[in-house]
């Protein structure tokens, strides 16, 4: 996918006369797509409780424990969520088109999740578990740090 500059112009949002103030777009190319979802989904042996269970390094029992240890795990505070944006845009799967990196932080990973909607990150949302939330296959559009490429 060709990568997209910022390009500035003269705003066109005046009431009259020349304006001074230049917009900057911002294209799709300005930002990161980082993959919420465990590496291993869940299979024909194991549920996904028990996928998110493994990769948070919780011992996984059975559906309802391991439910409520990630209920316990997603209330609990994460300095890593504090460092996201207050509102991030969210993809759903690989409807994008562009690859998603992977995210190397299951703890971060799961405390966003259960702040997602189908479109939209919150970070100050109450969280929410649920089995088919857990088995969403989300990815975040973060912003690109200035000077940062792929």
């Amino acid at each position: 996918m060709p990568q997209h500059e910022p390009t500035a112009a003269p705003s066109v949002l005046h009431m009259g006369g020349p304006s001074s103030v230049t917009a900057k777009q911002t294209g799709p190319g300005l930002c990161d797509l980082v993959r919420l979802r465990p590496l291993e989904f869940a299979t024909a042996t194991k549920c996904i409780v028990e996928v998110w269970c493994e990769a948070l390094g919780i011992r996984f029992e059975d559906s309802h424990q391991g439910l409520a240890a990630l209920r316990a795990v997603a209330c609990s505070p994460d300095a890593d969520l504090r460092s996201l944006p207050a509102v991030v845009p969210v993809v759903l799967g690989a409807s994008a088109g562009v690859p998603a990196r992977s995210n190397n932080n299951p703890r971060l990973a799961f405390a966003v999740l259960c702040r997602c909607s189908d479109r939209v990150f919150i970070r100050d949302k109450e969280p929410i578990i649920t089995l088919a939330l857990l088995e969403k296959d989300y990815s975040l559009a973060l912003p690109r740090k200035e000077g940062r490429t792929k």
